[in-house]
């Protein structure tokens, strides 16, 4: 996506004003795959937001859950082992045949 990019220049540049319009930009792209995602009946909007909260707890237990990091090294290593795991998991779904 060009405006990822975009994006990307306009954070390097430390221009806020053009890092906003672009980040808008993208927003506005992805929010638009989303409706036509939704309206051809691929998944809805609110299944994106409820997926995308799922996967915020799970990487972040420190900031959503009980768990601790006293440091952001330690913070990454979770971040690495649910990341990892999720993977591990979604291999073994695909060479079953899963679906779930």
């Amino acid at each position: 996506m060009a405006e990822a990019h975009e994006v990307q220049e306009a954070v390097s540049h430390d221009d806020g004003d053009h890092v906003r319009e672009e980040i808008g930009d993208v927003l506005f792209t992805l929010i638009s795959m989303a409706v036509l995602a939704e309206e051809r009946g691929t998944f809805s909007m609110v299944r994106l937001l409820e997926d995308l909260e799922a996967k915020m707890v799970r990487r972040h237990p420190h900031v959503f859950g009980n768990a601790s990091a006293q440091t952001v090294g330690e913070a990454l290593q979770r971040w690495n082992e649910v990341k990892s795991s999720e993977q591990q998991r979604k291999l073994e779904s695909d060479r079953s045949g899963d679906l779930s």
